[in-house]
């Protein structure tokens, strides 16, 4: 018996899996929750198979779930292939980026491997460099885009996403007791500096910066080195790493949003794939 499978339905059942939740694979996929359930339910009547069972408040996966997950993988990943391959020569040009340290290291390399897989007439130029720095190139016609963390004035600016800045410390790194707290900071002017000072400042607490970097190598170099604690944006958690917060007496830090930044003469239909692309690598991390 043949049988069509919907891919559309696949991408759904897969997201549930990747990210634990009917709800949680809603707002991954721009669906209600309702909306969610009922496609699953379109799926199981096509199969004829039951594909989530109840325990207790949550619903888990069956073994024929587990079974068209594997499958449905390799199914949507020739699909998007064979969709990618049928675009390569659409768009030509070049494209001039630019990228925080925090993002250049963790997001940005495998948006850019796709990014040149499905368009490789477009020739890229990119920068890394300090969140205020890019964002005055962008202003200035230096860069067609810009991620970044706090863009201000720049016009057109778009919220992709936000993330939690936490105090990071070496993973076997313990806290002092009855001593100032050693912070390893950039110098100013850095907003993560300013976060950090601010909160431990309205919250009375003592501290004394031990360690100066110029970069996001030597600052996290430092801290592995366990000569203090940093606050920074927490996109990729690293397990040579250890989190803090409240509960190990440290002020709550703010959140921050990672923003696309278009300069006034960037290349429309490049920096349009590219935000496709870029956003698409921000939704399939999961913190």
């Amino acid at each position: 018996m043949n049988m069509n499978l919907d891919l559309g339905l696949l991408r759904t059942l897969i997201a549930i899996a990747d990210t634990g939740g009917f709800a949680r694979a809603g707002v991954l996929l721009h669906q209600t929750q309702p909306t969610v359930s009922l496609r699953m339910r379109r799926l199981e009547e096509h199969l004829g198979e039951v594909l989530f069972q109840r325990q207790g408040r949550q619903m888990v996966l069956t073994a024929q779930a587990e079974l068209l997950i594997t499958y449905g993988r390799k199914l949507l990943a020739l699909n998007d292939e064979a969709a990618m391959a049928v675009k390569r020569t659409a768009i030509e040009g070049n494209l001039r980026i630019g990228a925080p340290e925090d993002i250049s290291q963790t997001i940005l390399p495998a948006v850019l491997k796709r990014f040149v897989q499905g368009h490789p007439k477009i020739s890229l130029y990119v920068r890394s460099s300090r969140n205020t720095d890019l964002v005055a190139s962008v202003k200035n016609g230096d860069l067609d885009l810009a991620l970044a963390f706090s863009p201000k004035d720049v016009a057109g600016a778009t919220l992709l996403k936000r993330y939690p800045v936490m105090w990071i410390c070496g993973a076997e790194y313990s806290l002092p007791t009855n001593a100032p707290l050693p912070l390893v900071l950039f110098e100013s002017p850095c907003m993560y500096r300013e976060f950090a000072l601010r909160a431990l400042n309205d919250a009375e607490a003592s501290w004394r910066v031990s360690y100066t970097a110029t970069n996001v190598g030597n600052l996290l170099a430092a801290v592995k080195a366990d000569l203090g604690v940093t606050a920074r944006v927490v996109i990729q958690r690293e397990s040579a790493m250890r989190y803090l917060g409240k509960p190990d007496g440290l002020p709550v830090l703010p959140e921050i949003g990672i923003w696309l930044c278009r300069g006034p003469v960037a290349q429309t239909a490049a920096a349009e794939k590219f935000q496709e692309f870029l956003q698409d690598g921000l939704d399939s991390l999961r913190f």
